[in-house]
């Protein structure tokens, strides 16, 4: 049964999907209907013509015409109508209900057509017809208004030209019945046709955004990879240019995970990675911008940030990855992230500048001890080595600023290479 409905009625069973497919073919399916029914009005017009040499220029020619020239402006009225419709619900019932009374006016004509005159079945089952071929609407809406029309011309045959051959009216039963079939089938196999070209249009849609999923995230931790967050970066780098408004980069690095990898295995160094990101990912505001630009390598771009704003954040960070356990290690092992900063300044030619003192900055907080957050100062300029750094230890009691200015040496070998993991 279910399948004998698909056949006849072909729907989606996901109401949303059904509701999209309307959505999309909505302006499509408008402009069907206002052609069709300008096609519809055109040939009521010019069968003026025929009725005046049937009924000769009486009071029953003058009543037809009214009749035409009421289904006319009627139809006229509604396509104007139609070109302001942004709804699927609001053209759907709208159109059933036009082509109730359209029907309704047929049927009219047709009653004061004279008895023997049949030239008008073959207008009337092309009508029949087009409500299932041209109104693209929901299948009883477009059935009721068919089977109105069939039912009220079979009854107009059958009791009131009633002067007819029963072999004519048996020959017009059946055309009806041929007619209504072969427009169910028709139809029924058109808007078929169209939902699997809607379907096939959103897989092809649903591959191409995977594919630039892809392109943009990291395959293991679902973040941001090296390019696409070098790219974004750049881009904002650009607005803070424009805008000098602050900007600031945290660089974090895992401490020690090359152990995690050598002791446990590179399973558990992945669901290391895994786990740390999602706990980055939920410390972030939505603004930020989080990637991993290298194996246990991490950064964060904080859009409208100040240092200490980006020092609040990254030692946050710090402290909860802290407490984070090392998936399948042993008890009480947990891993740590060191984490370099440094806040855009005027004197950065580009983001390679802003991400040369974050990284600078991180390998001061690992050659410091790890486990601890450094920023680069803002005294330091393209080939200097000078570094302000703020030192956290484990247990984040204090925080303590140090620059190369105050006396307090730092390492002046910021080139040559982070300390091992």
């Amino acid at each position: 049964m279910r399948h004998w409905r698909q056949w006849i009625d072909p729907t989606f069973a996901d109401p949303e999907l059904e509701e999209n497919y309307n959505a999309a073919y909505l302006e499509e399916n408008i402009s069907i209907t206002r052609i069709s029914l300008w096609i519809w009005q055109s040939a009521n017009l010019l069968l003026i013509g025929m009725d005046y040499l049937l009924l000769g220029c009486g009071r029953m020619f003058f009543l037809v015409l009214g009749l035409r020239l009421c289904a006319f402006v009627y139809f006229l009225l509604f396509t104007r109508f139609l070109r302001r419709v942004r709804l699927v619900a609001v053209y759907q019932r709208t159109l059933f209900v036009a082509m109730i009374i359209g029907a309704g006016l047929f049927l009219a004509i047709n009653l004061t057509r004279p008895p023997t005159y049949l030239q008008h079945t073959v207008v009337d089952v092309v009508g029949v017809l087009c409500l299932y071929l041209f109104f693209p609407n929901r299948f009883l809406y477009r059935l009721l208004p068919a089977l109105l029309l069939t039912v009220g011309s079979i009854l107009l045959y059958i009791f009131v030209k009633t002067v007819l051959n029963p072999g004519i009216i048996l020959v017009t039963l059946v055309s009806y019945g041929l007619v209504n079939f072969l427009g169910l089938l028709v139809s029924a196999r058109l808007y078929g046709a169209r939902r699997k070209e809607f379907q096939s249009h959103l897989a092809e849609q649903a591959a191409q955004a995977k594919i630039a999923r892809l392109a943009m995230e990291d395959d293991l931790t679902g973040i941001a990879n090296r390019r696409h967050f070098y790219r974004q970066a750049e881009t904002e780098f650009a607005h803070f240019q424009r805008s000098k408004r602050p900007l600031a980069l945290l660089m974090l690095d895992l401490d020690h995970f090359k152990q995690i990898n050598d002791k446990y295995g590179h399973g558990i160094g992945d669901a290391t990675l895994i786990r740390f990101a999602k706990f980055v990912a939920a410390q972030i505001r939505q603004e930020d911008l989080f990637g991993r630009v290298g194996g246990e390598e991490f950064a964060i771009l904080l859009r409208e940030a100040t240092a200490e704003q980006a020092a609040a954040m990254g030692e946050r960070i710090r402290a909860g990855v802290a407490q984070l356990p090392v998936p399948g290690g042993g008890a009480g092992e947990h891993f740590k992230v060191s984490i370099g900063l440094a806040a855009a300044a005027e004197w950065d030619a580009s983001f390679d500048s802003l991400f040369g003192r974050a990284d600078r900055a991180l390998y001061l907080a690992k050659k410091q001890g790890r486990n601890r957050l450094a920023i680069a100062g803002e005294e330091l300029k393209e080939g200097e080595n000078s570094v302000a750094q703020t030192s956290i230890l484990d247990h984040g009691s204090s925080v303590s600023v140090v620059d190369s200015a105050g006396g307090n040496s730092t390492d002046s070998g910021l080139g040559g290479g982070r300390p091992g993991d």
